[in-house]
């Protein structure tokens, strides 16, 4: 009997050895995939070809916050029927709702089937088709610097047991995730300040060139649009009396 309980002690070590492995694999491939992810929506991808399969969903969802409308945006969102996906194109941060309290929270939610969905959000239950309900899903909010930015949903369509040890990696996966978004976000960001740059840079070609007036009036305001991003620009320039200004260069 001893020599059996020592065989199976040895066993599940190797297991866990096994496993502690695959995952540290995992998060090397998964950092790799999303190091070359230059826009959120290449890291959405890595998370759907790559981060979702890999630690075995089924389901899945990655959200952005937007500041501006305060609203929870997907960026992806994978194995739901296309009218329900549809449905969590937005959703508004004062709706009660898995992503929406993970992301206030800053902290995991763990949902135990439809049966904890309902008891959770009664009102939301009642849109969801109970036959399409994942029976385990995990929310874990994307914190950069201490701040949530968005939330990622992990889901399986059997029972799944969450270990301590899986949440820590899916944690850390979520971790990961959000700080390939947080580079992303910088590098969009950046990019259109060179965009801008460039568009201040043509104004300051055609306003030093060797055009007339005239021709001067004529090009810049459609240049200054586009470097403002802005539906309208007119140019106001005094008239021979130097008393009123009136419009030269309109766009």
């Amino acid at each position: 009997v001893e020599m059996s309980t020592q065989a199976l002690q040895r066993a599940a070590l190797h297991d866990a050895r096994d496993r502690a492995a695959a995952r540290a694999s995992q998060l090397e491939s998964i950092t790799s995939d999303l190091a070359g992810a230059i826009s959120r929506q290449a890291v959405a991808r890595v998370v759907v070809d790559h981060l979702l399969p890999g630690v075995g969903a089924q389901k899945g969802s990655l959200f952005l916050f937007d500041e501006t409308s305060q609203v929870l945006r997907a960026l992806a969102i994978m194995g739901y029927p296309e009218e329900y996906a549809a449905e969590l194109e937005t959703i508004p941060l004062d709706r009660p709702s898995g992503p929406t309290e993970a992301f206030l929270q800053a902290r995991p939610l763990v949902i135990d089937g439809f049966a904890d969905f309902q008891e959770r959000w009664p009102r939301l239950a009642e849109t969801v088709p109970p036959e399409e309900f994942p029976e385990t899903s995990v929310m874990l909010p994307l914190i950069v610097d201490g701040k949530p930015i968005g939330t990622i949903g992990i889901s399986y369509d059997t029972k799944h047991l969450l270990t301590d040890d899986e949440m820590r990696h899916l944690t850390i996966m979520a971790g990961i995730c959000a700080q390939a978004l947080g580079r992303a976000d910088a590098f969009e960001s950046s990019e259109v300040a060179r965009q801008r740059l460039r568009a201040v840079d043509q104004i300051s070609d055609a306003a030093l060139s060797q055009l007339s007036l005239e021709d001067l009036l004529h090009e810049l305001p459609g240049r200054i649009a586009v470097a403002l991003e802005c539906e309208a620009v007119r140019i106001f320039l005094l008239d021979e009396d130097g008393g009123t200004l009136v419009v030269r260069g309109h766009h």
